[in-house]
């Protein structure tokens, strides 16, 4: 419950109230700097999504509310030529002459570059041989021998639909003299907000002393009011980084931000990252086409993705894992090793990545997702839902980033504070700070109150690399 300004343990007095301290160690753990993970002990089970990020990495003080950061994406050159782009190709004295609609598009191609054009199936090689002027580009096949070989057919290879990749620089031999034309790169950026949640719980004299038969604790009920607030304040904090879209809204006097949510994990996924969209029941190859997407956008590298998913999702997991790979009892089996329970199969390895599962219950709560499917037997449908996340760092201009963050905005990631009113935390004087016979208090409130707060966000790095298996059947 909460601290005595009295009690020893926070202060200098000898005496203590009724109240156990038992009851009252949260108000000394709210003082240290593991105070969310606190909050966390409330609904252990439900928040997965927060203790993992807190995991990943210690939440990082801001001065400003909104955060974000710049990323250069692919620095590699190629144009997928569209019906709106290409106003010519034709071919004379043995170059190809392509005739794009506007400079910009001409420009990524250099002097002496070689490109590599796929028509049907087939690879082929030209080299630049007169750069961007305005928006014609001319080309030379590396095929071309010097006695000339007819190239009419190679228009076909400029085609609608066609990528034409920039691979390597190829100048001559001798004398070389013909400098680079420099390109120069402007980094996109992504950004977050902060966003201030809260709650408060009012106790009042009369129900501190007022007997029930409900006890919590061994104490009366009016005991158990704070802790449940914690609860309720746990819950809606996983929520908020699961679920909340990101926004921000200004005062119309001076354009200031007076409310700011910050994008929950699945907005950034949504937003950025992949969504794979299965209007039938699970398959084990979905988990293998999912990592195999993983692993082609990580080119650094993934070794470990974790998996959070409805309760269904992981029953059909485990039976097919089952039906499919396991085939011996405890430790030898063929499939999650010592992990196996019976068939209650948690980790699961391909293409040298181990992919592990954890059981999410807020995709199992009804009142976030009260969408019911018929074609899956009466199930939530959320509950076929998962959310795949790679783990791995994030190469960043700064080093290995974490690939999620947590910020917050304030010197605090979280305030939790009682203010007393007419009566103390104990129901005893408000305030251990007297000025004659008087003693302080914070409200005339007949009876104190406890608040919880936080200005925080998190930013996906690289939400690319990590995927929302949605459920989309009836």
């Amino acid at each position: 419950m909460a601290f005595s300004p009295q009690d020893p343990v926070v202060g200098n007095a000898t005496t203590t109230s009724s109240l156990a301290v038992s009851n009252s160690l949260y108000g000394n753990l709210s003082m240290t700097r593991e105070r969310f993970s606190s909050v966390y002990l409330e609904q252990p089970k439900y928040n997965v999504l927060s203790q993992i990020i807190d995991l990943i990495g210690p939440s990082k003080q801001l001065d400003q509310r909104r955060f974000e950061r710049s990323r250069m994406g692919q620095t590699g050159i190629a144009v997928t030529l569209a019906s709106a782009d290409v106003n010519d190709v034709s071919v004379s004295g043995g170059e190809i002459t392509l005739t794009l609609d506007t400079e910009a598009k001409a420009k990524g191609f250099r002097l002496g570059d070689v490109v590599r054009v796929v028509t049907s199936g087939v690879a082929y090689q030209y080299y630049v041989t007169q750069e961007s002027a305005s928006s014609v580009v001319k080309f030379k096949s590396l095929g071309q021998t010097e006695a000339g070989v007819a190239i009419s057919a190679a228009t076909a290879h400029f085609a609608v639909g066609t990528t034409i990749t920039v691979l390597f620089d190829s100048h001559e031999n001798d004398f070389s003299v013909d400098d680079k034309k420099p390109l120069f790169y402007t980094p996109s950026s992504r950004h977050n907000f902060t966003g201030v949640s809260r709650d408060s719980v009012h106790i009042s004299r009369d129900a501190l002393h007022r007997g029930t038969y409900e006890l919590w604790d061994g104490k009366y009920w009016a005991f158990a009011q704070e802790k449940l607030m914690r609860m309720r304040f746990s819950k809606q904090y996983e929520q908020k980084i699961l679920l909340a879209d990101r926004f921000a809204s200004l005062e119309s006097n001076n354009a200031i931000e007076n409310r700011t949510v910050g994008g929950g994990v699945l907005w950034f996924i949504e937003n950025y990252g992949q969504v794979f969209n299965k209007s039938t029941d699970f398959d084990l190859d979905d988990i293998n086409d999912i990592v195999y997407n993983i692993l082609t956008i990580a080119a650094t590298g993934t070794s470990e993705v974790t998996v959070l998913c409805g309760a269904y999702f992981l029953k059909r997991f485990q039976e097919e894992a089952a039906n499919k790979f396991i085939q011996y009892v405890g430790t030898a089996n063929t499939i999650g090793g010592s992990s196996i329970r019976g068939i209650s199969a948690y980790e699961y390895n391909v293409l040298g990545v181990s992919v592990k599962f954890v059981h999410y219950p807020a995709f199992d709560d009804p009142k976030l997702f009260p969408e019911v499917s018929t074609a899956l037997g009466g199930i939530q449908k959320q509950s076929a839902s998962a959310i795949f996340l790679d783990m791995s760092s994030v190469e960043g201009t700064d080093g290995l980033l974490p690939g999620i963050e947590k910020y917050h905005y304030g010197d605090q990631e979280m305030y939790y504070n009682y203010v007393p009113g007419m009566i103390g935390l104990n129901s005893a004087a408000p305030s251990n700070t007297v000025q004659g016979s008087y003693n302080l208090a914070a409200s005339s409130k007949d009876g104190f109150s406890a608040h919880i707060m936080c200005d925080d966000g998190i930013f996906m790095n690289a939400p690319e690399r990590h995927v929302y298996y949605k459920y989309t059947g009836a």
